[in-house]
């Protein structure tokens, strides 16, 4: 009987290893195991071998303090199966702050989204041909990296992928490279220039924006749009020649570009026109692009029916500007932040002053609003804090939200019809004493002295 139980004992304890060893041989996908410190995450798997990425996509790979360089395997042997690493999984390197280098190997062919990122010792890298996809934000905030060889065989450089990268002095964009994303390389502080392959459509929002050391770009005539703020922020880019392809260039494109004073469009190109380097619709009705870098006095074209958002934004050195009465609408923000701005006459001809229109324009000090106005939008004279007096025509049926908002020196409202629909906040923060005067023979304002609005009624 002690015989027959000692044996039994035996065997089950040999059916537990079996059972182990079975179930370690058989990982499953998805199943992580750990060599050399480095863990990998199995993706498919044969009888003798299979796939793995770096990273089990939960945790890094490695000791974050790791330090020095690091080197992965092109494959690994596990339980007698032969894994290739075909990737990096998402966030696996993932502010190893202590990383000089890293070799990737050229089995690998993708490179998950925050694989390196703030990885701020990283100084070289090396991607190889095997490698299709950079994914979003891969080597963002590597603020030691300093230059970078994208390999051709990717097609397009995902959102943030080298974001933030404060080092990077140098890019070489292979021509197998269709799009830049979101972002790809904003806050490239050491970027002084950067060559697009002719391969590239489209150039993302934000792509290089606040690149502060970019002095040149050339952007070939593959490209068809440029993305809002795409070249934001690069303020020593002094020119930039928009090429025929390119039929869409999104807001604010080259805003806070404060030594841009030409951008030039080729004359076969079938929807912009650039006229003494300020950039139009191909009618030169709509007024895109006024460079920041340009300074002094304007005169708008009288061809040019509308001002677009963002035309002038932040235009700093602009004195005065002078609108024709062919314009009917002043877009959103259109002279927003003009600093300088002390003089603007707005024409007969316009209908609608949009949404923080002149918002931040500090030195304007009166402004008369024509007769044909009909709307004072959100925010549309937003911290004008030198502005002394405004009047209101008749015509004015609506004043929006914060339209007059911290105008701190404004003490008169010239009021010329009946009372308008007003926001809230339309009149806060401006002087104590702020009045506003009104015709004896209008309608909808209050007794003489009341306050209405924050502004005390005076007849006249």
């Amino acid at each position: 009987m002690k015989i027959m139980k000692k044996n039994i004992s035996i065997l089950f304890a040999v059916l537990i290893i079996l059972t182990i060893t079975l179930i370690t041989a058989l990982l499953a996908p998805g199943d992580s195991f750990t060599i050399d410190d480095m863990t990998f995450k199995v993706l498919t798997k044969s009888e003798t071998t299979g796939t793995v990425q770096v990273g089990d996509g939960n945790t890094v790979a490695i000791n974050r303090n790791t330090t020095g360089a690091v080197n992965i395997p092109n494959t690994v042997l596990w339980n007698g199966r032969t894994y290739t690493v075909t990737s990096i999984g998402e966030a696996a390197f993932s502010d190893c702050y202590s990383m000089i280098s890293i070799t990737i190997p050229d089995s690998v062919t993708s490179i998950s989204e925050e694989a390196f990122a703030y990885c701020r010792s990283l100084t070289r890298v090396i991607i190889p041909n095997s490698v299709t996809s950079i994914g979003e934000a891969a080597f963002a905030h590597c603020s030691s990296l300093t230059s970078v060889i994208i390999p051709n065989s990717v097609t397009s450089i995902s959102e943030e992928a080298f974001a933030d990268c404060k080092s990077l002095t140098r890019v070489i964009i292979p021509n197998s490279v269709t799009s830049i994303g979101k972002a790809a390389f904003s806050f490239c502080n050491k970027l002084t220039s950067v060559t697009i392959p002719d391969s590239v459509t489209s150039i993302g929002d934000k792509a290089f924006s606040h690149c502060s050391n970019l002095t040149s770009v050339t952007i070939p005539d593959s490209v068809t749009s440029i993305g809002i703020r795409a070249f934001s922020g690069c303020s020593k880019l002094t020119s930039v020649t928009i090429p025929v392809s390119v039929t869409s260039i999104g807001k604010e494109a080259f805003s806070g570009c404060y030594k841009l004073t030409n951008i030039d469009v080729s004359l076969d190109n079938p929807a912009y026109f650039s006229e003494n380097g300020v950039l139009f619709n191909k009618a030169m009705t709509l007024l895109h692009t006024y460079p920041w870098g340009k300074e002094g006095v304007y005169a708008i074209p009288d061809s040019v029916t509308s001002i677009g958002d963002n035309a002038f934004y932040n235009c700093s050195n602009l004195t005065s500007v002078t609108i024709p009465d062919s314009v009917t609408i002043i877009g959103n923000e259109a002279f927003s932040g003009c600093w300088s701005l002390t003089n603007v006459t707005i024409p007969n001809s316009v209908t609608i002053i949009g949404k923080e229109a002149f918002s931040g324009c500090r030195s304007l000090t009166n402004v008369t609003i024509p007769n044909s106005v009909t709307i004072i939008d959100f925010m549309a004279f937003f911290h004008c804090i030198n502005l002394t007096s405004v009047t209101i025509p008749d015509s004015v049926r609506s004043i929006g939200r914060w339209a007059f908002f911290d105008c701190g020196s404004l003490s008169k409202v010239w009021f010329e019809g009946n009372a308008p629909t007003v926001g809230s906040n339309a009149f806060l923060n401006v002087t104590a004493r702020a009045v506003a005067y009104v015709n004896r023979t209008a309608t909808g304002f209050p007794a003489e002295g009341k306050n209405w609005n924050g502004l005390t009624v005076r007849y006249r």
